[in-house]
């Protein structure tokens, strides 16, 4: 009796050593750890840059700002993606609107008919959430109309239609897998920078010794 236990026990002993020493095992420990050093280095107030070899047409050189990061997911608006449509196709009803020379942007694929505004102001203001120091998300069309109306200089709004969201662990597993470059976000960036040139300027801003991965192909609805 003695001797049967004994011997599995070894046995049980050299199959967890064979799994511990299998490549595919070290892998899986060594993935959990990336992601939970991706997590820790996440939050709202990112620039995420788009791997340029990324296949999916919706994130193509894109610079997403993360407006909201927690354990939930993540919330991120595309800021280089500009249209041709005024916002005084926008939002008709607020006086003046024509004269503001902005154009609608497009902030992702998830509720594309959905609005969202991006501020800039020096202190937050009621019914808009922080997302890094001097920019904040939400508001309401009062909000832009004051600032149509009556402009100030260091005052300034975006509108977006629709977002880019992701799923718990979804986010973090994308930037370990090399789909995107995080940067610190800045202001200038955001609003007064082109945002034709806004990825080719971000994607260069810092060299390192990190290189991006190659995407195998494959077809997005």
């Amino acid at each position: 009796m003695w001797s049967c236990q004994l011997h599995r026990k070894m046995n049980i002993a050299l199959l967890a050593l064979a799994i511990a020493s299998a490549p595919w095992f070290s892998l899986l420990f060594l993935q959990a750890d990336v992601l939970a050093q991706t997590s820790q280095a996440l939050h709202k107030g990112l620039f995420l840059v788009a791997n340029p070899e990324l296949p999916d047409p919706n994130f193509r050189k894109s610079v997403v700002l993360i407006c909201e990061y927690g354990s939930a997911g993540a919330i991120g608006l595309v800021l280089n993606k500009p249209t041709e449509i005024p916002l005084s196709k926008v939002l008709p009803s607020i006086p003046d609107i024509q004269k503001n020379r902005q154009t609608l942007f497009i902030g992702g694929p998830v509720q594309p008919k959905g609005l969202l505004m991006l501020f800039r102001f020096p202190t937050r203001v009621e019914n808009t959430r922080p997302v890094m120091e001097g920019v904040y998300w939400g508001g309401n069309q009062k909000m832009v109309a004051s600032m149509v109306l009556h402009p100030k200089p260091h005052e300034q709004f975006h509108i977006y239609a629709g977002y880019a969201g992701w799923a718990h662990g979804q986010l973090e597993a994308e930037v370990a897998g090399g789909a995107w470059k995080t940067l610190p976000a800045d202001t200038a960036s955001i609003f007064e920078k082109d945002p034709e040139t806004l990825w080719n300027n971000l994607f260069d801003r810092h060299t390192d010794s990190h290189r991006f991965i190659s995407f195998p192909a494959q077809e997005f609805p």
